[in-house]
């Protein structure tokens, strides 16, 4: 068969619409790097059309294109194929300067641009019925009525609500990926593999780092700092132990060679939430999946064993800064002094929307004081740049409304993956268990720390989608 006689396939047609998209997110991060980073979602590019300079006119005018180049691209594909590039661009969303590469937040515009191919592609009353049978109808009001109090308190204390909007993304990512994990039987097996590899490049990064600077501390890869990095590893390596069984007899050594990569990469992070949230999530689920079955394989022993002497070895190997002990607390019983003190000031609504940065240091207590330090915009830097526990800053932010609004939406999330965990119908063979291992590991590491930046808690919303939707995958024989 010729060329030509192939060109109306739907393979290649499905080829070419996945190139166009992956073509129109790579002239996206071109253009954020020509324009070194400056471009935001909420900053319209038509806007600079209307006030900027000839050259900011021109790169607004590609934006815009390229913008609308993408909302095409999603309107074509298949919305698996919208969680693959998502998750593909998250290591690569740089919080901070990668050696000559800007900021960037390219998943900003990525978001928009698939949220409006949703509105396009489904009929309101169809979107509707799916988000209610999606999110539950406690959950969906839950979520509305979260968003309508900031929008409203926002409003009147004349602050913006743009951080709990940022919760529209973890909600939309929920949101597609139990549509793919209803469609495709094999979505389990894909997420699997992209973690394993995204995993696998950005432990290689580490591990480089590690060595270059004999130090956890300029462990970070393509992220902020090691305990984002390890965050991120906390969600691929349950996802690379199970890759070992759903590879072919071919690659089993490769995927043998990805999860010591991970694992190794992990430990040198020296996260301790990270870690005690891998413990715990791996106990739990081993606890609750496998106590009753008398049939545990050696080699799931043996990899239990692995990891808790790797662990061990970390603690003694990797060299500690001046100071600071493995038991010590970091200063964050410093962190829950200063919110317990917001929160009696301001129980029931807190500071309100977007009022951390501004009101924190009147409630810093006076051993605290001295690591204040503000940016030349007069927000905090550093150690107070927030309270390093997400529970907590929603609750300081928000107040017991928000925080009950929220904490009910986010529930209702985790507790229709929790219902799918306890079914028993699930095979050996289903990623579930492992995934539940990184959704619990996430939810206590943000305990000691808030993993929302970085754009985790798309990853997250993901992982608990496809635990609490998807089918059941057959293991396949070589």
């Amino acid at each position: 068969m010729t060329f030509l006689e192939g060109v109306d396939t739907p393979k290649f047609q499905k080829l070419m619409r996945r190139i166009f998209l992956v073509a129109s997110c790579l002239i996206l991060y071109s253009l954020l790097l020509v324009a070194n980073g400056n471009y935001n979602w909420y900053v319209p590019p038509i806007y600079v059309l209307i006030t900027g300079s000839t050259h900011r006119i021109l790169l607004g005018l590609c934006f815009t294109l390229d913008f609308c180049m993408l909302v095409f691209a999603f309107c074509c594909m298949d919305i698996a194929s919208w969680i693959y590039v998502i998750l593909c661009f998250v290591p690569f969303e740089f919080t901070k300067p990668f050696l000559s590469m800007p900021s960037l937040t390219p998943l900003d515009y990525i978001c928009t641009a698939s949220i409006i191919a949703t509105l396009i592609r489904f009929q309101w009353k169809q979107l509707a019925r799916q988000i209610l049978a999606t999110f539950g109808a406690w959950g969906a009001i839950f979520w509305i009525g979260f968003w309508s109090y900031n929008v409203i308190v926002a409003f009147f204390i004349k602050s913006t609500p743009r951080a709990s909007l940022r919760w529209i993304g973890f909600c939309f990512c929920y949101f597609i990926a139990a549509q793919a994990a209803m469609q495709e039987i094999h979505f389990q097996k894909k997420i699997v593999t992209l973690l394993t590899i995204l995993g696998t490049c950005v432990a290689a990064i580490g591990v480089y780092q590690f060595l270059q600077w004999h130090s956890y501390v300029r462990l970070e890869a393509l992220f902020l700092q090691h305990n984002a990095f390890a965050a991120f590893l906390s969600f691929c390596l349950p996802s690379a132990f199970i890759a070992i069984q759903f590879s072919d007899q071919r690659f089993k050594g490769v995927a043998w060679m990805c999860l010591i990569v991970i694992l190794t990469a992990f430990i040198l992070s020296y996260s301790r939430g990270a870690w005690v949230g891998i413990i715990l999530g791996t106990g739990v689920v081993f606890a609750f999946r496998y106590l009753s079955q008398k049939n545990i394989t050696i080699r799931k022993r043996f990899i239990l064993f692995l990891m808790a002497g790797l662990f061990v070895l970390g603690i003694l190997v990797v060299e500690q800064p001046a100071g600071r002990g493995f038991f010590s607390d970091s200063g964050r019983a410093l962190y829950l002094k200063t919110g317990y003190r917001i929160f009696l000031s301001h129980p029931w609504m807190g500071l309100g929307p977007g009022r951390y940065y501004s009101q924190i240091q009147s409630y810093i207590p006076p051993e605290g004081l001295s690591l204040y330090v503000a940016n030349a915009d007069g927000r905090p830097s550093g150690y107070w740049s927030h309270l390093h526990n997400l529970y907590l800053q929603v609750l300081v932010d928000y107040g017991l409304i928000g925080f009950i609004l929220w904490g009910g939406g986010f529930s209702s999330c985790i507790y229709q993956a929790w219902k799918t965990l306890s079914s028993s119908t699930r095979q050996r063979t289903s990623a579930v268990p492992y995934f539940a291992i990184s959704i619990i590991a996430f939810l206590v590491h943000n305990c000691v720390d808030i993993l929302t930046v970085g754009s985790f808690d798309m990853v997250f919303g993901v992982l608990l989608a496809v635990t609490a939707f998807s089918s059941t995958i057959q293991k396949q024989s070589s």
